[in-house]
């Protein structure tokens, strides 16, 4: 199995222990130390509450011409922060009829949804069984998918190129 962005470089960063977020302090440094790593789209599959650090780094990313994509939510009704911010690209989720997943967080910060229902996913808990699939839900899927999409747009059109035709000031 193989991911929606096969060539990228991944540069995973553990920042929490929960994808729901009370103290965003540790995201914000997460999101410091991949843009100081020189990332080019950032995933964020969790989400909580308000936080002007949080946003402070986001705003960074952004800054830096920094696609920064995250997670709308589950099952909380609105949508949650990073998400909420504008320089957030928010994914809800949709199902196989891409109709809304009963379970994804709506509103207008929403800004585009992808696969979140019985979405097909490596399972790596049975040891004996490496190549074992089994389905998934949540707007960290359609996240997923949408920083590998991100990723696939950068390396077909050459993010210098993209970043060198942006009008004045444009992010």
């Amino acid at each position: 199995m193989s991911g929606s962005a096969p060539a990228a470089r991944l540069v995973p960063i553990r920042a929490i222990r929960s994808v729901t977020v009370f103290d965003q302090s540790r995201v914000a440094q997460a999101i410091d130390h991949a843009r100081r790593r020189g990332a080019h789209v950032i995933s964020l599959s969790l989400g909580g509450l308000f936080s002007s650090a949080l946003h402070a780094a986001l705003r960074r990313a952004v800054a830096e011409n920094i696609i920064v994509v995250a997670a709308a939510g589950n099952c909380v009704g609105e949508v949650v922060w990073p998400a909420r911010y504008d320089e957030a690209i928010a994914v809800a989720g949709v199902n196989a009829a891409l109709k809304p997943w009963k379970g994804s967080c709506r509103g207008r910060a929403v800004d585009i949804s992808g696969p979140a229902e019985f979405v097909r996913r490596a399972d790596a808990r049975d040891a004996a069984n490496p190549g074992k699939v089994s389905g998934g839900q949540g707007t960290s899927f359609a996240t997923a998918h949408l920083a590998g999409l991100a990723a696939c747009w950068l390396a077909h059109h050459g993010r210098a190129a993209l970043i060198a035709g942006l009008l004045p000031g444009g992010t």
